[in-house]
């Protein structure tokens, strides 16, 4: 069980950064109660993973994008989604 100096060294910490501890509580977002940190590090790896995961649109066609590195500039690919 922690102590009371164990949670004064929290609270010092809440303080030097700023927050406070119900701060946290929002931090995920309104609706968010349900993620994980594994299902969220599996999506973030899935997300690098793809060569093109971002879409836009120009208002008729949709177009997938992403970035890479030719030569040691960074690019940028994309191709319509049909």
């Amino acid at each position: 069980m922690p102590t009371d100096k164990y949670w004064d060294e929290v609270n010092n910490v809440w303080q030097k950064i700023g927050v406070s501890p119900s701060d946290l509580s929002d931090l995920a977002g309104e609706g968010r109660t349900t993620e994980t940190i594994k299902g969220n590090t599996d999506t973030l790896a899935t997300h690098k993973a793809e060569t093109m995961p971002h879409k836009f649109a120009d208002g008729t066609k949709t177009y997938r994008w992403g970035l890479k590195v030719v030569n040691g500039v960074v690019t940028m690919q994309y191709e319509e989604v049909l």
